[in-house]
């Protein structure tokens, strides 16, 4: 039996990632901040519930140590623990809060991906997917510093898919639009009130899905758009010039305040 290991899992994404590869009979470890919130829910005997700081490496170091011994290795990881605020940088940030997305947000996954390298090697066809953002793609305005933070995610799984190609080791994100979800449950921004949050945490896990199981090929697929309006978005930034890509991403998530 393969195993993965979800961090973020005690709901929205990383509860439904988990919940699908328990249902096709993988050993899941289920790993939140709130981990009685995921021992919870996690009744499925293939759940291994916990508790991880995606914050602490000596924490990362434990989780994933312990989870490989319980479940005989490590096939997969997802990178999902993420926190958001939304909102004008100056008027709704602080300097705390943007030290929060940047610890959580990209420490977080860089130490994921160092904790479980031998691991994911041992395993000789090892997967990461980090779970990024349709933010990615051009800055957001309203939310300037998560953007940032996925363009980092989207950063550090570019670069590992090169490096980590030698030790049969794929590193893929995914890429949500914005969904209903606890994350976003007090946040609202006018790209929000433009595109709708039509993604669902099953469309998220369904490409997830996909993306840890689909097999190699040339030319390789590193990042997997959730959604029609993101694979459009994704899509269209490769072949428009600069100009243009900031204006149609402007006028999407900013509305009639974007100048060409």
């Amino acid at each position: 039996m393969k195993s993965i290991l979800v961090t973020g899992a005690a709901q929205g994404f990383g509860r439904a990632i988990a919940e699908s590869f328990a249902e096709a009979d993988w050993t899941v470890g289920a790993y939140d901040l709130d981990g009685d919130k995921v021992r919870g829910w996690a009744q499925h005997p293939n759940i291994i519930p916990g508790t991880l700081d995606v914050t602490d490496p000596d924490q990362w170091s434990a989780t994933v140590t312990d989870f490989a011994a319980r479940a005989g290795g490590i096939n997969a990881l997802i990178n999902n623990a993420g926190v958001l605020y939304g909102g004008d940088f100056i008027d709704r940030g602080s300097f705390t809060q943007d030290s929060a997305l940047v610890d959580v947000n990209v420490k977080g996954v860089i130490y994921g991906c160092r904790a479980a390298f031998e691991h994911l090697k041992a395993a000789g066809d090892g997967v990461v997917v980090n779970v990024c953002s349709a933010s990615s793609i051009y800055g957001t305005p309203d939310m300037a510093t998560y953007s940032a933070t996925k363009f980092a995610v989207r950063g550090i799984s570019e670069a590992l898919d090169f490096e980590w190609d030698k030790h049969n080791i794929r590193v893929r994100t995914v890429l949500p639009l914005y969904s209903r979800t606890a994350l976003i449950a007090n946040v609202e921004t006018a790209g929000m009130r433009r595109l709708g949050a039509s993604t669902t945490p099953q469309d998220v896990a369904a490409e997830v899905v996909r993306a840890v199981t689909a097999p190699r090929r040339s030319p390789t697929k590193v990042h997997f758009p959730v959604g029609w309006k993101t694979k459009l978005l994704e899509a269209t930034s490769h072949f428009s010039p600069p100009f243009l890509t900031r204006f149609v991403n402007g006028l999407l998530v900013y509305g009639d305040r974007v100048r060409l």
